[in-house]
């Protein structure tokens, strides 16, 4: 139980916000579909058999249900982006460091720091350019969509690894379509780099900032994997089988990754050269957020470490990417795309998102 707000919050309050309450997460925010021991799962608004997606599940489904128009995420492997194409709402994750992250719950530091980002999540990319500002604790000012003509929208339809379904090209392709209106100038290519997105990124990590990650409680208690299976074994589990399930891949790539000699930090470099020669200081990339509309319950230990690279190219680069919902999938799920810029970008992104919304809202 904190004692006092977060910054970020404490500046919403200030400007006139009216706090709710906290919403669901998985333990230590390590997992991406949103279930825990004390409060259980979070089901997804508009089907309760599917998922709404980790590590900010539960705010995104209450946006989505319409209880409330604003909320705060954090993103170090899609965990913004993710839960807003499951539920159909709009949310930012913006540059590393970006956003001030006093009181969020795990501590980010040393390279957890370059791949983590606090951002709004809302129902229009209006709000969400309102709370960012207001968050970073600038005047906000409207989006200026002039400034994207004649300025580069590169484009992709799949990881590189993992075909994307039929209704999240369409998604892309309607995303493009729009801001070539909007008068910026469409380029199918794509970083190499982003394939296997997710083995960069644990590479990446250091070991010690890989076990900040699942080392709290709160109150100072600790946890070890070993320790973990243990007690899950003997059925007196602190933590769901989903979270130890992603924290035993993530080991295991890790130690694998040592073995080679992967280089994250070379591999951090090279996506992000070849992201800004794609698109330079004031274009943005289009790409997919997850190969299908929101899965059923579960899918995360069957499928995790595939589906992972459509999010974390975004984060392992430390780039602004914002979710936009483009409609819906056949089975009358959301669909959205992620619109990516330069570092510090965030304006550039969220008008591009704006240019895509107004299409939406044109063609009803």
């Amino acid at each position: 139980m904190p004692a006092a707000d977060a910054l970020v919050v404490a500046r919403l309050r200030a400007a006139g916000a009216i706090l709710l309450g906290k919403t669901n997460t998985p333990d230590n925010c390590f997992d991406q579909e949103t279930i825990n021991l004390l409060f259980g799962r979070t089901n997804n608004p508009w089907d309760a058999r599917r998922t709404s997606g980790g590590s900010t599940g539960g705010e995104a489904a209450l946006i989505a249900a319409g209880g409330s128009p604003l909320g705060i995420g954090s993103d170090i492997a899609g965990s913004i982006r993710l839960p807003a194409h499951f539920t159909g709402i709009a949310g930012l994750r913006p540059t590393s460091a970006a956003l001030p992250e006093d009181g969020h719950w795990p501590p980010s530091r040393g390279r957890l720091a370059d791949l983590q980002a606090l951002g709004p999540m809302a129902r229009s990319v209006e709000d969400l350019a309102l709370a960012f500002a207001i968050m970073r604790g600038d005047t906000p000012r409207p989006l200026d969509l002039a400034a994207l003509r004649a300025q580069p929208a590169a484009y992709w339809l799949s990881d590189g690894v993992v075909p994307a379904s039929y209704a999240v090209r369409a998604a892309v392709k309607a995303a493009i379509g729009a801001l070539e209106r909007a008068g910026m100038a469409p380029v199918h290519a794509a970083p190499a780099a982003r394939r296997f997105a997710v083995l960069g990124w644990n590479a990446y990590l250091r070991s010690e900032e890989r076990l900040a990650i699942a080392n709290g409680f709160g109150g100072g208690a600790r946890w070890a994997l070993l320790g973990e299976l243990w007690r899950a074994l003997r059925k007196h589990p602190r933590v769901t089988p989903g979270s130890l399930f992603y924290w035993c891949g993530a080991e295991a790539s890790s130690r694998l990754l040592g073995a080679l000699h992967v280089d994250g930090a070379a591999w951090r470099a090279a996506l992000r050269a070849q992201v800004h020669a794609l698109i330079g200081e004031g274009g943005v990339a289009i790409s997919p957020i997850f190969p299908t509309s929101a899965p059923r319950h579960g899918w995360s230990r069957r499928a995790l470490f595939l589906a992972m690279g459509y999010q974390t190219w975004v984060n392992l680069a430390g780039l602004p990417g914002l979710a936009v919902p483009l409609g819906r999938a056949g089975n009358g799920m959301p669909v959205g795309v992620q619109i990516v810029g330069a570092p510090g970008a965030e304006r550039t992104v969220l008008a591009a998102g704006l240019a895509i919304e107004q299409a939406v809202q044109a063609a009803r």
